[in-house]
């Protein structure tokens, strides 16, 4: 269920946002208005336009990815990525993919190994 609730402005019932409704405190502070008891609007554009899009760390890496899709040496698509055993972990401790450090690539027909 969704903390945010529907605003009509003919309930009186409806509580006023407040910053727990913000997932970023920076954001909190400058997006909240300081109202007396009033609800507050949110607007989604707003919101959704900080979740759209991968972040610049995640381009350079699908792009290094990409420029190091062929072997080298003997020319095979068949490369592996070798990463750091670095990156974030979920709830289950799994690793999150695409967050651990990228260091080079393995090919596995030939096993030539490159930096990144």
């Amino acid at each position: 269920m969704s903390l945010l609730r529907i605003f009509r402005p003919e309930d009186d019932t409806c509580p006023p946002a407040t910053e727990s409704f913000f997932c970023d405190p920076e954001l909190a502070q400058r997006e909240s208005p300081q109202t007396d008891g009033e609800p507050v609007l949110l607007s989604f554009e707003k919101y959704s336009a900080s979740l759209r899009g991968p972040t610049n760390s995640q381009l350079r890496r699908a792009r290094q990815i990409h420029a190091h899709c062929q072997c080298p040496e003997c020319r095979s698509a068949l490369v592996v990525p070798l990463v750091l055993n670095d990156g974030r972990r979920d709830r289950s401790g799994e690793e999150v993919p695409g967050t651990s450090t990228l260091v080079g690539f393995r090919c596995d027909v030939c096993s030539t190994e490159w930096p990144a």
